[in-house]
């Protein structure tokens, strides 16, 4: 089974929502989406701006986690905008 690790973006409220899941990203932001998660539900329209694949739960868990602990707004788009290019 693989598991994602995500970012979605809320241009509404510039917020991140930090999350991991077994379903696919794509699936996880339309479901934010439609309301039926109470942490997202106030920021939606949600774009994915970030995600990656893993093999294990607990590797997808270690970056939610740390992605979590920034407090920077900048230094979490600095994050997302490397691992992007270093996915590539």
């Amino acid at each position: 089974m693989k598991y994602y690790t995500y970012i979605l973006f809320s241009p509404d409220r510039y917020q991140y929502y930090i999350g991991q899941s077994h379903e696919p990203p794509e699936y996880m932001a339309d479901v934010h989406n439609a309301g039926m998660r109470m942490a997202t539900k106030k920021g939606a329209p949600w774009q994915l701006v970030f995600a990656k694949q893993f093999e294990t739960s607990f590797e997808s868990h270690l970056l939610m986690r740390k992605l979590q602990t920034m407090k920077s707004r900048k230094y979490l788009r600095y994050y997302i905008d490397y691992l992007s290019g270093a996915s590539n």
